[in-house]
C-alpha cells in the first residue's frame, strides 16, 4: 500500500471519505487515477488540511472527476483509492519528492488504474454519457451452407486512439498509463479496458493481443527515445516537473541498463546520446534553470532522435559528467539546483558563422557581405533564443563532432574560458566544412 490511500469506504452511496495513513508493510488492495489537473486543484492535503482530511471529508466537497473516480471503485468493491493531490502533502518539498520516488510501484502495484481520459479538468468528471459514434458498416448477401440466403454486416472495428483524448496531452500521464498492469479508460467516445492480455472497448468481443503490442515495455535505447518524444511533445502544468513527471518510467529503464542517469541521459549511452534535437524551431527555454543545456529538458517542446545514426563511429569522449538529483530519495526526479551539472568532454572542434536561425554554417574566413556567403553546412537551432551578432549580423558558434560517418554534433557557444553552452546541433558538413577541427577538451554546463 501507498503511503496514504483514500478510504472510501463500502457503503453506496458514498457521503463522507477519510485519509488513511497505512502501516509499514500494510497489504490492500487499491485503486489509483490517472487525470488532468487542468491547473491548480480546487481541494489539496496541505500542512494545514492534512488533519482535516485524515478525519474525514464529506465527499461532496470533491471535485467531479475525484468524485467520479471513487464511484467507480466503490462499485468495483475496492475500498481505497490513491489519489496525488489528496495523498501527497502538496506544500511539504519532502514529502512531494518522497512520495513522486514511490510513483512506479504506486501504480506497479495498484489493483487497477482507473484513467479519466475524457476529461480535461479535475471538475469535469468523466462517466457522463458518450456520445454515439458513427461506424462503417456494409450489409452483404450471404448463402449458408445448407442453402439459405440471408445477409450479414460488415462494420470497421473499435480501435483504441488514446491521442484522442485530452489526457494525452498531459506529461504526467503518460509514466502512470506505461506503468499500469490494469487500466480501466474511460475515453472520449468508449470505455475500455487494457491490460498485459487484451484490450477491449465495451461494445466489443475481448481481443488478444501480444503482450508487446499492450502493456509490455521493450527497454532498449530506441524504446526509451521513443517514449521520451511521446513526453516531450506533451504540456506540464508546472514546468518544474520536468524530470519527476516521467521518473517512474525512467526508474524502469534504469533497472534494466545498470546505469547511471544524468539529467535525462543516460552515461552509458554518452556521448551519441547528446544528440537530441528540437522537433519545431519556435521552442522556448524554461524561464528558471532546471536542466544544463546539454540535455533534452533543458528545452520546452517535444525533442527526437531523427539526426543520431545507427551505427557510426564516435570520437568525442567523455571524461567527466555530473547531474546530482535534489533528493537521494528521488534519483530520477529533480537536479539539485545548488550544484551545477556539468559535462566535460573531449573532441574535434571548429568555429563558424550561422544566422540567427541557426540553419546555415558559414566559414569564419569568408566574405563578410551576407549576400555572398557560401553555407558548407546544415544545422538547428535547441530553442528560439536570440545569440549575440557582429554589425555583419552573423552569430558565431564551435562546432563539437560527436559522431563520423556521418558527421555530426553539437552547436556551442562560449560562456567562460574552457566553459560552453549548447544552443543547437549539426547534421551535415561538406566541402571546406569538414576541414580545419582541431582537438579540444572542454566542459558544457
Amino acid at each position: 500500500m501507498p503511503s496514504r490511500v483514500i478510504d472510501i469506504g463500502t457503503k453506496q452511496p458514498i457521503s463522507f471519505v477519510r485519509l488513511h495513513w497505512t502501516e509499514e508493510n500494510e497489504v490492500g488492495q487499491y485503486a489509483a487515477l490517472s487525470y488532468c489537473w487542468g491547473g491548480e486543484p480546487p481541494i489539496k492535503s496541505t500542512s494545514s488540511t492534512v488533519q482535516d482530511f485524515t478525519d474525514g471529508i464529506r465527499f461532496s466537497w470533491f471535485p467531479q472527476t475525484l468524485q467520479d473516480a471513487m464511484v467507480v471503485a466503490n462499485k468495483l468493491g475496492i475500498r481505497y483509492i490513491w489519489i496525488d493531490c489528496i495523498c501527497i502533502i502538496q506544500d511539504d518539498p519532502e514529502d512531494v519528492s518522497r512520495e513522486i520516488g514511490k510513483m512506479p510501484s504506486i501504480f506497479q502495484e495498484a489493483y487497477i488504474t482507473i484513467s479519466a481520459s475524457s476529461a480535461r479538468n479535475v471538475q469535469e468528471g468523466f462517466l457522463q454519457p458518450r456520445p454515439s459514434v458513427s461506424k462503417t458498416c456494409m450489409k452483404l448477401p450471404f448463402e449458408t451452407p445448407a442453402g439459405k440466403s440471408g445477409s450479414i454486416l460488415i462494420e470497421e472495428p473499435h480501435r483504441y486512439t488514446p491521442e484522442k483524448n485530452p489526457i494525452s496531452l498531459r506529461a504526467w500521464t503518460l509514466s502512470e498509463h506505461i506503468l499500469s498492469p490494469r487500466i480501466l479508460d474511460y475515453g472520449s467516445e468508449d470505455v475500455w479496458w487494457i491490460c498485459g492480455s487484451t484490450k477491449t472497448s465495451l461494445d466489443d468481443e475481448p481481443m488478444d493481443v501480444s503482450t508487446d503490442q499492450s502493456q509490455n515495455k521493450q527497454f532498449s535505447l530506441d524504446s526509451w527515445r521513443s517514449t521520451l518524444r511521446d513526453y516531450t511533445r506533451r504540456f506540464l502544468t508546472f514546468p518544474g516537473d520536468k524530470f519527476p513527471a516521467i521518473s517512474g518510467v525512467a526508474a524502469d529503464f534504469g533497472a534494466v541498463y545498470q546505469s547511471d542517469y544524468l539529467a535525462g541521459l543516460w552515461k552509458s549511452a554518452l556521448p551519441k546520446d547528446l544528440l537530441w534535437s528540437s522537433a519545431r524551431s519556435d521552442i522556448s527555454r524554461p524561464t528558471v534553470h532546471r536542466a544544463p543545456s546539454w540535455s533534452w529538458a533543458a528545452v520546452d517542446g517535444e525533442v527526437s532522435y531523427k539526426w543520431c545514426p545507427t551505427s557510426f563511429s564516435d570520437p568525442a569522449i567523455v571524461i567527466d559528467c555530473r547531474a546530482t538529483p535534489a533528493s537521494l530519495d528521488a534519483p530520477y526526479g529533480a537536479l539539485n539546483p545548488t550544484l551545477s551539472a556539468y559535462l566535460k568532454i573531449q573532441g574535434l572542434m571548429k568555429r563558424f558563422k550561422c544566422g540567427t536561425t541557426r540553419q546555415r554554417l558559414i566559414e569564419v574566413a569568408t566574405i563578410e557581405d551576407p549576400t555572398n556567403a557560401t553555407h558548407i553546412g546544415r544545422a538547428q537551432g535547441d530553442a528560439d533564443e536570440k545569440l549575440p551578432v557582429d554589425e555583419y549580423g552573423w552569430s558565431y558558434v564551435w562546432a563539437l563532432v560527436v559522431v563520423e560517418n556521418p558527421m555530426r554534433g553539437l552547436l556551442l557557444v562560449p560562456v567562460r574560458e574552457g566553459y560552453y553552452r549548447r544552443v543547437g546541433l549539426f547534421y551535415r558538413l561538406w566541402g571546406e566544412g569538414l576541414e580545419g577541427f582541431e582537438t579540444d577538451t572542454i566542459t558544457i554546463i
